[in-house]
């Protein structure tokens, strides 16, 4: 519910020019909450007790309510809406209906080529994300690598610590590369990546591998996010955007159980196959000119 919100309001808190070093800042902050946040919790657990962690959360929440309360957004033009004198007996226009407005936000998609194929490209890569960062992870650290949970927290950690570094060297680098080209790059190296962990049984091998994965996964999220926010008109972003994170959690759940059912196979299998998947994601965006010349 929150997600497609936090994206959509940038465009009406900062100039478009900004938006890239905007959404760098934004991801930066989450990959550090996703690296500390863990952290702070153990130890908070470990010198008190688990309900006294929740506690801490509750007020974490409270305290992120009250700075997003704080928020001041530019003045937004009003579409005029149609007002008709009392004495005609006409009523006064009514605002569409939630289900009119998600109609609409599908439609907006399915009309241009470019939010189509987008679309359909982090659908696909959000497949390839969910299972092997999660089953893959957990399969590769524990029978692969012998390392166990320790093992893991490090793969994690060089997951969202790489994406970090990624996220700050694309809003350091800013301007309005070719997105479509990025993306394709981006297939392209995690398939790479995906090839090296299901081959590769060295721990450091593995984990510089997982480093340079997140990197690309920040780096191209940065400007992917602005060109959305730049291109689509601000009154329908939030639910395109909707209609994008939708797809990507409808495949989440499939990407667990296709890789769980391969982890059982090898982890060859499981990376094989989502590297194949990411092979022809790349090939298909270079096989769109439109997609191709997006910036």
């Amino acid at each position: 519910f929150f997600q497609p919100a936090r994206v959509s309001i940038l465009p009406s808190v900062v100039d478009k020019d900004l938006l890239t070093p905007a959404n760098a800042l934004l991801g930066a902050g989450s990959r550090t909450a996703a690296v500390v946040g863990p952290a702070v919790g153990g130890v908070v657990i470990a010198l008190t007790r688990a309900p006294v962690a929740f506690v801490v959360d509750a007020v974490c929440f409270a305290l992120c309510g009250w700075c997003v309360s704080l928020i001041a957004t530019r003045p937004r033009t009003a579409a005029p809406q149609q007002t008709a004198d009392p004495q005609d007996g006409e009523e006064r226009e009514r605002p569409p209906s939630l289900g009119a407005r998600i109609r609409e936000g599908i439609a907006f998609t399915l009309r241009d080529p470019r939010l189509r194929t987008v679309v359909v490209l982090d659908t696909a890569v959000n497949f390839c994300y969910a299972g092997p960062f999660t089953v893959g992870f957990a399969t590769l650290a524990e029978q692969v690598l012998r390392g166990g949970s320790a093992t893991l927290g490090v793969l994690n950690g060089s997951l969202a610590g790489g994406a970090m570094l990624g996220t700050l060297a694309g809003g350091a680098m800013g301007g309005r590369p070719r997105v479509g080209l990025l993306v394709a790059a981006l297939a392209g190296w995690l398939g790479a990546g995906m090839a090296v962990l299901g081959l590769v049984h060295s721990t450091p091998a593995v984990v510089v591998t997982v480093l340079a994965m997140g990197f690309a996964i920040g780096f191209q999220g940065v400007f992917g996010l602005s060109w959305i926010q730049r291109n689509i008109p601000q009154e329908v972003l939030s639910r395109v955007i909707s209609v994008d994170m939708v797809l990507g959690y409808a495949a989440a759940p499939l990407s667990l159980i296709v890789c769980g059912a391969l982890a059982r196979t090898s982890t060859l299998a499981l990376f094989g196959v989502v590297a194949a998947v990411l092979a022809l994601t790349g090939l298909a965006v270079l096989g769109s000119r439109a997609v191709r010349e997006m910036r």
